[in-house]
């Protein structure tokens, strides 16, 4: 059950549409999207004072709802590449693998014993946010503040932190040819002013729905990848010759003898 966190997809998404040094959704030599929440009259999302200091475009107006539901939807590709990986093994190994969605994914996270985070609002509903000690949201309580979550985000984009070490590798233990220097030089970079303005932009959507994300849970989950072992038996009374491969046929004989 492949479950992802859409709160660090939605923490990387805004920088990505509100800072030109990232050169994703906003080319260099432009400005940032404007963001604006669209349930409430489509005023500024956190988004006034830099339209104002001209670091995002008034012309570039992005609707809140379409952001979040793009950081859910740049979430979905990864869960299914791994169940369909998953699926390939099974099919290598000879044993039943079956891909399935069609659940009701707060139920599970709550038979999980997931943190469920209920609003202020009572008409609101609660927000699975993670396993206490496993896997967290990048929101309160988890973090202090919101600032400390997007911090945890962004700040690893800039070339010149503190701690400037690839994360996961000691110095000089990176698997690719080229020098440190030479792949730093090829990396984006975000600036202190995108990390800033990311930073207004999801306390507006905390401070004014009481949870991050604003209408989507922080946690996803949308896959279930099940194995098994075939009964042979079943499919040689009930199917015709040739209903599963011979590496199904040798599976118990390979992997169990």
């Amino acid at each position: 059950m492949p479950v992802c966190d859409v709160s660090r997809s939605l923490i990387s998404l805004i920088a990505q549409f509100v800072d030109p040094r990232l050169k994703h959704f906003t080319a260099e030599d432009s400005r940032g999207s404007y963001i604006v929440d669209d349930r409430f009259n489509c005023r500024p999302a956190g988004t006034e004072q830099w339209v104002k200091n001209g670091f995002l475009g008034a012309e570039k107006v992005l609707p809140l709802s379409h952001l979040e539901r793009q950081a859910c939807y740049y979430m979905f590709a990864e869960p299914a590449i791994i169940c369909q990986n998953m699926f390939l093994a099974t099919e290598a190994m000879g044993i039943g693998g079956w891909m399935h969605c069609g659940f009701t994914s707060r139920g599970v996270f709550e038979a999980l014993k997931f943190r469920m985070v209920k609003p202020s609002d009572a008409a609101a509903l609660a927000n699975p946010i993670g396993l206490d000690g496993v896997f967290h949201a990048h929101c309160p309580p988890y973090f202090p503040t919101m600032d400390a979550a997007v911090d945890t985000v962004l700040r690893p984009l800039l070339k010149n932190r503190p701690d400037d070490v690839q994360p996961g590798h000691a110095p000089g233990s990176v698997p690719y040819l080229i020098s440190d220097a030479q792949y730093r030089e090829g990396e984006v970079e975000i600036s202190e002013a995108g990390i800033a303005c990311a930073k207004s932009i999801c306390n507006y959507i905390y401070e004014t729905y009481s949870r991050f994300p604003g209408s989507l849970d922080a946690m996803h989950l949308m896959w279930f990848m099940q194995a098994h072992h075939l009964d042979l038996d079943f499919y040689d009374k009930f199917y015709c010759q040739g209903s599963y491969g011979p590496t199904h046929g040798a599976h118990m004989r390979t992997w169990h003898r």
